[in-house]
């Protein structure tokens, strides 16, 4: 009976606030906040960019970061099965996805150890030193992209701080 109240409450909220012409906006299946459908100003509470990187040769991915994941998990498991497992891929996609890496660079990335307590595989100093460039170059080419918006966009994010 409790559910039906809050439920017929719930559809009386809605109809006053369609017939005064609010909009909810919804974050999380939650209401954050209520707009004025007829208002011309942005409804985000904070306007930001996002952007993704990766690097390509020939249109094919090398690195990024499913390929950052990749190695991270080895480096701190000390195993392409373990690693997988973790990031729920199967051990011979992920070992394509090492092989394809190494090949397209022209670099050995992992050196595996089989036989025994010594299994597993451990990243090489050129896999620690690109991951390493990688996570520099990401960090920087977002900064960059942050402040190029910011300068585009200046205006409206000056208006989104108030609403």
């Amino acid at each position: 009976m409790e559910l039906l109240y809050i439920q017929h409450i719930m559809n009386l909220f809605y109809i006053i606030e369609k017939k005064i012409g609010l909009h909810r906006c919804f974050h999380n299946n939650e209401v954050v906040k209520l707009v004025d459908k007829n208002s011309t100003r942005l409804s985000h509470n904070k306007l930001k960019s996002k952007s993704k990187i990766w690097i390509e040769v020939d249109g094919q991915v090398v690195f990024g970061d499913g390929r950052i994941a990749l190695f991270e998990a080895i480096e701190k498991l000390g195993s392409i099965r373990q690693a997988a497992a973790l990031l729920g891929m199967s051990y011979r996609a992920a070992w394509g996805k090492i092989k394809s890496t190494e090949e397209r660079l022209g670099l050995e990335l992992i050196k595996k150890y089989t036989g025994g307590a010594n299994s597993g595989a451990v990243l090489t100093d050129d896999a620690k030193e690109l991951l390493d460039i990688y996570r520099q170059f990401k960090k920087d080419a977002i900064n960059s992209v942050d402040s190029l918006f910011a300068s585009y966009f200046n205006k409206f994010l000056k208006n989104s701080d108030n609403l």
